[in-house]
């Protein structure tokens, strides 16, 4: 069952992903640094706008999200077929595959400790609450590190 979920959860990123590409392929010329941009730009955007509003929990956008990447992806079809769009997911697909095969293969490859500091991090993103949140670990003060939006 664990295994189905994570196909579908990975399913839906690459979707979403090759959605957001998309779009940001109409203004940058390759699809790896249009991937990239987009991403950030995007995160950087909802890391802003969660500063003065707490957006909860976005499990419900993950359909509508998927529903909208999938229209852009037919609506673009013969623009991105012509760029090599295809050829560009295949070779982000292969890449996050091998990432993928290697993290399977090898659950266990940190000996650290800093896995329960990256779930802290992560929990005290989770509710949505307006940023920076409660810190769970030393409330009632709050969660402002600078380096945790790669854990946002």
């Amino acid at each position: 069952m664990s295994l189905i979920y994570h196909l579908f959860t990975v399913l839906l990123l690459v979707i979403n992903i090759a959605g957001l590409t998309a779009v940001a392929s109409r203004w940058l010329p390759s699809f790896a640094l249009a991937r990239a941009a987009g991403l950030l730009l995007l995160s950087l955007t909802m890391f802003f706008i969660e500063h003065f509003v707490g957006l909860g929990s976005l499990a419900w956008a993950w359909p509508l999200t998927t529903i909208l990447a999938g229209a852009v992806l037919y609506i673009e079809r013969k623009r991105l077929c012509e760029t090599g769009f295809g050829k560009a997911e295949i070779v982000f697909g292969l890449a996050l595959a091998y990432g993928l095969a290697w993290k399977f293969a090898f659950p266990i490859i940190y000996p650290t400790s800093e896995r329960v500091t990256d779930l802290y991090f992560i929990g005290n993103y989770l509710p949505g609450n307006t940023l920076p949140p409660l810190d769970h670990w030393f409330p009632p003060n709050k969660f402002d590190f600078y380096y945790a939006f790669q854990h946002y």
